[in-house]
């Protein structure tokens, strides 16, 4: 899917990662009136993605995926602006997201089910990211999607999205790609 045609590296990037994702071409392209936002709060860590797809399948024959965090170091966890889970607070830094660096084309792969991440807390006056078992939540988002892309940089990462509301959520790790056997890392 893309947002705005501008860059026709990006949008390459776009339709490898959907066509390696779902073992077949691709189809449509689906403009956004949304753009990427300024600034990102980093709120935890991404330890596993859920989502339905037909990849791999007949059209239309889905199935349910959960991909488990397999990095070295977890995907770290980017919230957009307004994002909240009810009855939770997040605590984290805002930090800059490049907007320069994300691309203008995005590929959606899938129906986002949940996301399953440790999110940091306040102890004090510090926050942190808690260990063990402690402070894991899981985030549903309705009607949300998961989508990946390419900074310009290459650095591939997925996005949870809503079509009418923009960007929600954002997971970046050094080892995060699709390649021909779905989300790796």
């Amino acid at each position: 899917m893309r947002r705005r045609l501008y860059d026709k590296r990006a949008e390459a990037d776009a339709i490898k990662l959907r066509e390696t994702f779902q073992a077949k071409p691709w189809e449509w392209a689906t403009e956004f009136s949304w753009s990427w936002p300024s600034d990102v709060r980093e709120i935890g860590e991404g330890m596993a993605v859920m989502y339905r797809s037909d990849k791999w399948k007949k059209k239309g024959n889905y199935e349910d995926y959960k991909h488990v965090c397999e990095a070295k170091r977890p995907w770290k966890l980017f919230a957009a602006p307004g994002f909240h889970i009810d009855g939770v607070k997040t605590y984290g830094e805002t930090r800059t997201l490049r907007v320069p660096e994300m691309p203008d084309t995005i590929a959606t792969l899938a129906l986002f089910l949940g996301l399953q991440c440790r999110l940091k807390q306040r102890h004090g006056s510090r926050i942190v990211t808690p260990e063990g078992d402690q402070g894991i939540y899981q985030i549903e988002i309705r009607r949300g999607k998961l989508a990946a892309g390419r900074t310009k940089g290459g650095e591939c990462f997925l996005c949870v999205y809503v079509e009418d509301e923009g960007p929600k959520l954002f997971l970046f790790g050094e080892e995060l790609d699709v390649e021909k056997d779905g989300i790796v890392g």
